[in-house]
């Protein structure tokens, strides 16, 4: 899952118009995609952090169960939602899609992971699938120019 636009389908998938009900092959795939992510924000995210602290070895624990669970609905949403996590308290992680989704990171990293992330957190993390639709309705109103810049109704 690579090229222009592989953060957006990874996070929310393909657009409503083309997408198939229950495909279980795009699942599958996205499910890869998260899965392979997810692991390699594990080792950025814990690189500077020794490796013996009772928390790290807990976070490491927990990280590893979230990559574990096999793919579905419900745990591509929760899958997604550690992904959003990490990017708003790991600095760098959206670095890597920052080529082919430059305009998507900006997004995340400088409006809307800042204004949804504190809430989820508050809300101790319950509702992966709110987080998650509530990001795609944020970044596609964001997508051609800040809210707060906008000047004539859309």
């Amino acid at each position: 899952m690579s090229g222009t636009n592989a953060l957006r389908y990874m996070l929310f998938g393909k657009p409503l118009c083309v997408r198939k009900e229950h495909d279980a092959e795009e699942l599958a795939s996205v499910g890869t995609a998260l899965d392979r992510a997810l692991r390699g924000i594990e080792v950025v995210a814990l690189f500077d952090v020794a490796p013996t602290q009772d928390a790290v070895v807990q976070a490491r624990l927990e990280w590893r169960r979230i990559v574990a669970m096999p793919i579905s609905y419900e745990t591509a949403m929760a899958k997604r939602a550690a992904l959003l996590y990490a990017a708003w308290v790991v600095p760098g992680t959206l670095r890597y899609w920052a080529e082919s989704d430059p305009e998507l990171v900006r997004i995340l990293e400088n409006h809307v992971l800042p204004l949804v992330m504190p809430s989820f957190v508050r809300g101790m993390a319950q509702c992966a699938d709110s987080l998650v639709v509530m990001v795609s309705v944020l970044c596609d109103m964001w997508s051609e120019r800040d809210l707060k810049g906008m000047e004539e109704p859309c």
